[in-house]
Parts: structure tokens; sequence; C-alpha cells
């Protein structure tokens, strides 16, 4: 009998010839939605294969060949979709972006405005759940009741738009800095840029979790990515890449560490570095595991796992229905437990083997295109919305994010206030060969 440890190591070497046959049939393309989905395969089979032993984690042959077999269907048809999207060669594709100064001072008196009232709501929300430590107190007070969905003690959904409004706009700041800096080089007049940057950070604190930072990660990897591919050719550009890749892990690890910390997750005497890391991103596939052998309680809602954003739509607009729950139960190994189980369990478990398979093709092939368009494109537009939606790709054998945080009004939120902010704030100035 082949003990969890092979199935593990099988799994990882398998992902990893993946990985690198993806990154020469799509030759070193390092921002295709392939190679992020199967970089996160990559992964996550390596850091849990590195802790069997440790936590106990189970693998059998069947989970190994429904992930792999996963991972090469969404292969074949990405690449059908790069065969069959013409790669046009951009024209004038090189250009910078201007911010006049008044319109940032508007900008920073508007951001401050919601962090004050993010900031007050979640005070008064901390002292309703008996918080006794004043504003230090707030985080570790409130997040209990946060992360088990507690239905008297929640943010208000204008916490949630005024979030989703200081992220756009830090992006889109963030978005003119970067493009400005790869193509022009740094300039003391791009540094007022980065302010609306940081003052999302007292945000991503408020959240309660860590998805913002991930998320602000990817997005700077990947608009660093589409501002190389405009001014550097193929060797060029796959150097400058590389080194991009390798700063942006590494600082993603330095800040999921430090925001951890400060939510009470951060190393400590029997938690390494490495240790969070593998329970946060590697976990999962031991639990997708486990998981295909039982059998989540049915609420009898189609997709109940899955269409968790609509459904609260229906309920808030008065229909009675069972509310579904983003978080879904624990499952508990030696010392360790987790709630996230892969996004494929997700679409395993509410539409069976086949649709896990048809939502795979689904968002591979959506993800594909919008890439190719966006690598395409003359314009901002679509490589800043690639970005903002790109990370749930590197996420994909963690947890569902995109129907979690896209299959709903929040797409529609996003899309609308990049394309007015971006349309009010900048101004292309210059054009280049």
């Amino acid at each position: 009998m082949i003990d969890n440890q092979l199935w593990y190591i099988l799994l990882s070497v398998g992902s990893i010839c993946i990985f690198v046959v993806t990154l020469l049939l799509l030759k070193f393309d390092i921002l295709s939605p392939t190679v992020a989905i199967a970089s996160s395969l990559m992964i996550s089979s390596t850091l849990a294969m590195t802790m069997v032993n440790k936590w106990n984690l189970p693998m059998h042959g069947s989970t190994v060949l429904l992930l792999l077999s996963a991972q090469v269907f969404m292969i074949i048809l990405s690449l059908y979709a790069n065969y069959c999207y013409p790669n046009n060669k951009k024209i004038n594709s090189q250009f910078l972006i201007k911010i006049k100064i008044w319109k940032l001072m508007i900008v920073i008196l508007v951001m401050s405005i919601l962090l004050f009232q993010s900031a007050i709501e979640a005070y008064n929300l901390s002292l309703l759940a008996g918080n006794h430590e004043g504003w230090r107190g707030i985080i570790s007070t409130i997040r209990p009741y946060i992360m088990k969905e507690d239905e008297h003690i929640r943010f208000s959904r204008w916490m949630v738009y005024r979030q989703l409004i200081v992220q756009q706009i830090a992006y889109v700041f963030l978005y003119a800095l970067i493009h400005n800096v790869i193509i022009d080089g740094w300039k003391l007049r791009y540094l007022p840029y980065c302010i609306p940057v940081i003052t999302l950070f007292p945000f991503i604190y408020l959240s309660t979790g860590r998805i913002l930072i991930i998320s602000l990660v990817i997005f700077i990897f990947t608009c660093c990515g589409f501002a190389l591919q405009r001014k550097y050719r193929y060797q060029d550009y796959i150097k400058r890449m590389n080194l991009v890749a390798i700063l942006a892990f590494l600082g993603f690890v330095v800040l999921f560490v430090l925001i951890g910390a400060l939510f009470g997750k951060g190393v400590s005497s029997n938690k390494s570095v490495y240790d969070i890391l593998a329970h946060y991103a590697g976990i999962s596939l031991s639990a997708f595991d486990t998981i295909l052998k039982y059998e989540v309680v049915d609420t009898h809602l189609i997709g109940q796992t899955l269409f968790v954003g609509p459904y609260n739509n229906l309920i808030s607009l008065g229909v009675d229905i069972p509310r579904p729950s983003i978080f879904l139960f624990f499952t508990y190994f030696d010392g360790i437990d987790t709630n996230v189980y892969t996004a494929l369990m997700r679409y395993y478990h509410d539409f069976s083997i086949v649709g896990m398979y048809i939502f795979s093709a689904i968002i591979i092939i959506i993800y594909t295109i919008l890439y190719l368009k966006a690598r395409n494109s003359n314009g901002y537009n679509l490589s800043m919305a690639y970005g903002t939606f790109a990370y749930p790709l590197y996420l994909f054998y963690v947890d569902d994010r995109i129907f979690i945080d896209f299959f709903g009004t929040q797409m529609i939120y996003i899309l609308i206030l990049q394309y007015i902010l971006s349309k009010a704030l900048y101004q292309i100035i210059c054009s280049k060969g």
C-alpha cells in the first residue's frame, strides 16, 4: 500500500513537470493564467509534501489523478485559446500617465474621510464585542465574530463599499506609478503617487484578513509584467520578469507574515514562517482529499458553496432561502486544521466531477482570453482589470476566490470604479515608438 508521503511526492513531481512544460509551451509567458494556476498546484503540493509526517496529512492516488488531470485539462484548453487568438503586435504601446496634484489632493481627502468612517465603525463594533483595550484591541476582538459570520457583530455593507473604493483608488495610482517607472525610469514627481497606496494599508488591517495583501502583491506583479512587455523584447523581458517574480514572492512572504502577526497568527515558538506558509497554501490539498470521502450538508440550493454572493443578494431582497456561508466547516489533522479545500472542491461538491471540469474549463478560457486581450492592448483598462482579477488564479489550489469575490455585484462595482477613476485622474501625456 502506497503511503501518503509517496503520493505527495508523485503529486509534487507531477506538478513541477506540468509547470515546466507549461512554461516551455508558452515560451516563458510568466503572466499567463495557465502558468499562474500551475504554479499554485506546484507550490501547494511541494509545501504539503514536506509537512506530511509532521501533520499526518492524507493523500490518495485517486485524488492525485484528479488534481493532475484537472490541471492538464486546463492547460490544453488554454493552449488552444492561445492558438486561436491572434498575437497582435502593439502600435505606439509606450505612453506615460500623468495625474495632476490637485486631483491627488482631492483623492487623499476622500480616502482620509473613508478611513475615518471605517475606523469608527470598527471601533464601535469592537466595543459591542467587549473590547477593553481601546484602539489596540479592535481587530483581536472582532475577528472571531467576523470569521464565524455572527449575525449581530459584523461589518456593514458600507464598510465593504468604502474598502472597495479605497482599494480601487490605490490600484489606479499604483498602476500609473508602476507603468511610468518602468517605461520612463524613476522620477521624483512620481513619489506622490505612493500616498494613496499607503492609505490602503489601514484598510488591509481593518479587513481582519490577508486576502487584500495577497491581491495587492499579485496586482503589482501583474502590472509590472504588462509594463515590461511594452518596453522590452523577448529575452530582456524574460530576465527582468524572473527578477520581478522573485521579488514579488519575497515581498509576499514578508507582508503575509507581518499581517498575520497583527492578527495574532504570526511566528511563535512552535510555528515557523515555513509552517505558516505550508498551513495556508499546502494543507488544502489534504483537506480536498478528505472531503471527497464525505458528504457536505445539503441546503437544497444549487451551487450552495459556490454561488454565495448571488444567494446573499437574493436574501437581502427578501427572498426566503437558507443563508449560505462563505466559510466551510473545519477538517482536523494532527495539531492543525483548515476550512479551505481548493477551488476544485466547491465545483466538485456542487456539480459533481463533470461540473468540476466544466467550471475549470470556463474559468481558464475566460481568463486566457482576457489576458491575451490585455497583452495585445494599446491602452491600460484591460491591463488594470486583469491585474485586479488575477489573484484567484494563484490561490486556485487553496480556495475558490473567483466566484466568492467576483460572481455578483462586486465585479461590476470594480469595473465601473476603475473606468471612472482612470478617466477622471489619468492624463496620457506622450506616446513613444
